[in-house]
């Protein structure tokens, strides 16, 4: 029998030729990652990302820090504030002249004295005087200026001094 001559490379020949490229790829692969590890060009730009991440987590800490101190301070802020009114529509010898604590004092006074129909100064100037318009607020003023009757510090100005210091802090 003879030999039929192949018309291309044999079996054989063929995976001699992909085991030769096979191992010349994976050496070449393997060069290329020592090469890249051993490369400094692109190290600076993972130390600007490391540095730069240091720097947001600073900046995250300091804010969370920061942010404690202020809101006490504001707090202790407002309540410094809270009985002082700015006087701008009125002198210094109307019923709001001495603020908020001011009307609270002469309330608890008068009450001790024997007053009736105590006035929770604190919560009457955040409820009822803020459910007022301007004008009402005014005419409520007005009202009780009225009415007053002079002979002592009576529930009725407190009312009104507490109406006024609302005014005050409305600017009217």
């Amino acid at each position: 029998m003879k030999m039929i001559q192949a018309l291309g490379p044999t079996f054989d020949e063929i995976r001699c030729h992909i085991s030769v490229v096979t191992l010349t790829q994976a050496k070449q692969m393997i060069d290329r990652i020592t090469g890249f590890a051993r490369e400094e060009r692109g190290a600076v730009s993972v130390d600007w990302l490391v540095l730069t991440g240091v720097l947001v987590a600073t900046g995250i800490a300091v804010v969370g820090t920061v942010s404690d101190g202020v809101e006490t301070a504001a707090v202790d802020t407002a309540e410094q504030l809270r009985g002082q009114v700015i006087q701008r529509s009125f002198g210094p010898d109307n019923l709001c002249s001495s603020g908020i604590d001011g009307l609270q004092a002469r309330e608890t006074a008068r009450v001790a004295a024997g007053g009736a129909d105590a006035v929770d100064v604190e919560n009457w100037l955040s409820s009822y005087a803020s459910s007022l318009s301007d004008a009402d607020l005014i005419a409520e003023r007005d009202r009780l200026a009225d009415s007053a009757s002079g002979s002592g510090w009576s529930r009725d100005d407190t009312l009104q001094g507490l109406i006024e210091c609302g005014m005050a802090q409305r600017g009217i």
